[in-house]
């Protein structure tokens, strides 16, 4: 991702990732059909990049819902046992964190442990 966290819209990167694996697979029938070698490749490599990337959707769709609240992402910091984070406001009623120093905000989801993602 080469947008800001907070800019994230979960909806579409949904959409977005649906609509390129179809698109995907289609050139990849195609490149191998006409025997076309290089493109194949090239297909592979970003497929296995998308392949790498998907377990990680459900946590961006669910810490960008918009019924987050500030009290959730406490609850997400002390389950982590982060450094406590500064609250931005990105629309009315919404909030999302900063990065704290030493904090790689792309890295959550192998931090948080599985009863908080799964709201137990």
């Amino acid at each position: 991702l080469t947008n800001k966290f907070v800019y994230l819209n979960s909806v579409e990167l949904e959409e977005k990732i649906e609509l390129f694996n179809t698109n995907l697979s289609k050139a990849m029938k195609y490149f191998h059909k006409n025997d076309i070698e290089k493109q194949l490749n090239i297909s592979i490599y970003i497929r296995n990049q998308i392949t790498e990337f998907l377990p990680q959707v459900p946590l961006l769709v669910t810490l960008r819902n918009p019924g987050m609240r500030e009290r959730h992402w406490e609850t997400i910091i002390k389950e982590i046992k982060a450094a406590p984070i500064t609250m931005i406001k990105t629309l009315p009623n919404r909030s999302l964190p900063t990065s704290p120093k030493g904090v790689n905000l792309t890295s959550l989801s192998d931090a948080i442990p599985g009863s908080v993602l799964n709201g137990e």
